[in-house]
């Protein structure tokens, strides 16, 4: 469920004041450094109709683990192994930010609860239109390609193998081709966006224009 910002913040605060260490479910507490802990302290972002993969990963007590969620929810498409602590899926919606409490229980019924966000984004998609305005030979020319999604900043670079028209160079960090036509015809120019490395990785999206110079 896609929440509003404000309405997020408090859930966040509310849950984190939800956090315990070291109960079980007779009241019992365990101390020290071998205390059961989730190591777990933020996810990587998912991208909507990718497939998402991430595990919670526990620390002391006495293994195996069983995990569960308490209260909130995951993104819609995700679900959780409660043998694994994986969370695995397709997210569906961009914006959607699930707010959850996840609990760890050792065997021996000690159990440790930890409030964690995970969003999804949009996947990174170029929105300019093919064909390119046209050119005229011997004028100036200057075209800014767009894209949305993914993580700011992006990286545009001809893809491998091809080659700009007659005339023309990139600049790689706005996403702008530049130049003056040297040669009349129309050309295939073929271009990579690739967004800023996160957690969730780098995506990227190649996309073939058409352009004539006349």
């Amino acid at each position: 469920m896609i929440r509003p910002a404000a309405a997020l913040l408090a859930l966040v605060a509310s849950l984190l004041a939800w956090s315990a260490a070291g109960c079980s479910d007779d009241g019992s507490v365990r101390f020290g450094s071998g205390a059961l802990d989730i190591a777990t302290t933020s996810l990587p972002q998912g991208t909507r109709g990718q497939a998402y993969a991430a595990t919670l990963a526990a620390r002391g007590g006495r293994p195996p683990y069983s995990w569960r969620l308490v209260t909130g929810a995951l993104p819609a498409g995700l679900t959780l192994d409660m043998t694994t602590g994986g969370i695995s899926g397709v997210p569906v919606a961009a914006g959607d930010v699930g707010v959850f409490v996840a609990r760890v229980i050792d065997v021996d019924s000690f159990f440790v609860d930890r409030a964690l966000v995970l969003s999804v984004r949009k996947e990174l998609t170029v929105t300019t239109p093919s064909p390119l305005p046209g050119a005229q030979l011997g004028a100036p020319y200057t075209v800014t390609l767009a894209a949305t999604g993914g993580t700011l900043p992006y990286t545009w670079d001809v893809v491998g193998g091809t080659s700009l028209p007659p005339g023309f160079s990139l600049n790689r960090l706005v996403g702008q081709l530049v130049g003056i036509p040297t040669a009349r015809g129309t050309f295939t120019v073929s271009l990579v966006v690739t967004d800023t490395t996160n957690e969730a990785g780098q995506a990227s999206e190649t996309k073939t224009f058409l352009l004539t110079v006349s």
